[in-house]
């Protein structure tokens, strides 16, 4: 499947309006390892909250152990010279962070 800006656009609407609604979560594992990162959950969500399709790298592409769900990875510069590799999905309007993690380009 080809993704173009437009399905970027459209997910990431969707995906921020849950999150600004409180219909989002960081799975546990993950919630751990975040918070490893220094960054707090406003952070977090700020960070979110700002992702743009420039941001995009990759997906939609079925989640191996939920085949019915996509997953959409983003790279995000934090403006501090820091990098995130970020991997979210959108399920039924709620929106799961699954991996999130500093990246080294």
């Amino acid at each position: 499947m080809r993704t173009n800006n437009e399905m970027i656009r459209r997910f990431l609407l969707a995906f921020k309006k849950a999150v600004s609604q409180g219909n989002w979560e960081i799975l546990q594992r993950r919630a751990i390892y975040a918070s490893s990162l220094e960054l707090n959950i406003t952070q977090i969500k700020i960070l979110l909250l700002q992702l743009t399709p420039d941001e995009y790298f990759s997906g939609p592409t079925i989640d191996r152990n939920r085949r019915t769900e996509l997953l959409w990875v983003f790279h995000k510069d934090a403006d501090s010279g820091t990098y995130f590799y970020i991997k979210l999905k959108l399920v039924a309007g709620h929106a799961k962070v699954i991996s999130f993690h500093k990246t080294i380009y």
